[in-house]
C-alpha cells in the first residue's frame, strides 16, 4: 500500500505540486489526491513514476507490513 503521508512530506520537501506530480505520473490531479488519501489503488507504473518525480525509491513510498 502507498504511504500517502510520505508522499505529502516529499512533495513539501521538494516543492512539487499535485499538478506536477500528476503530470509526471500520467494521472489526473484528483487521482493523486485519492492515492495520497488511500481512497484508490494504482498501478506499479504510476508508483514508479511518482517515485521518480519525487527522487526516491519505490520502497520509500510503500508501507511495510506492521508499520
Amino acid at each position: 500500500m502507498i504511504n500517502g503521508e510520505r508522499i505529502k512530506e516529499l512533495m513539501n520537501e521538494k516543492g512539487v505540486t499535485g499538478v506536477q506530480l500528476a503530470e509526471a505520473a500520467g494521472v489526473s490531479e484528483p487521482m493523486i489526491g485519492y492515492i495520497i488519501r488511500g481512497l484508490r489503488g494504482t498501478t506499479v507504473d504510476v508508483i514508479v513514476r511518482i517515485a521518480r518525480r519525487l527522487g526516491v525509491t519505490v520502497d520509500e513510498l510503500i508501507k511495510k507490513e506492521g508499520t
